[in-house]
């Protein structure tokens, strides 16, 4: 076999490869385009059996439990939707800050800057000013 001979087999099988790809491409895709349709006239046939249902035409029992559990799994939607509703609505809540002069227990306010700070602190942790030993913190 001569390279010539050589190159045009293998350009001859990428060739049939790519071919073989392109078909194979175009069946899988026909394949997708039939599931899909299959799909579509399941939802169908679902949508009109719950139609049915709901106008009280439905006479398959098992039909009429399928429509009941849909009705039951909506009803439960909305419950979860208005308790997502409550929970985005929720805010945390803010702390009232504390006005100078009125600490709050085991707080004490800094002569220096006014602020509300621990009792036990021996520097304001606001403005860094050194703190008198404080009445509760002595026993």
């Amino acid at each position: 076999m001569t390279v010539q001979s050589f190159l045009q087999r293998g350009a001859k099988r990428a060739s049939f490869e790519a071919d073989k790809l392109q078909r194979t491409l175009k069946v899988q895709n026909t394949i997708g385009s039939l599931r899909t349709q299959i799909r579509g006239k399941v939802t169908h046939l679902g949508e009109t059996a719950l139609r049915l249902y709901r106008q009280g035409a439905l006479v398959e029992e098992e039909l009429k439990a399928i429509g009941q559990a849909i009705e039951a799994l909506e009803a439960h939607i909305a419950e979860k939707e208005t308790e997502l509703a409550q929970i985005k609505a929720e805010t945390f809540p803010e702390e009232e800050p504390l006005s100078a002069g009125q600490p709050g227990m085991g707080s004490r306010v800094c002569p220096n800057c006014g602020q509300a700070i621990p009792v036990e602190m021996r520097f304001c942790i606001h403005c860094g000013a050194p703190l008198p030993p404080s009445s509760e913190g002595q026993s």
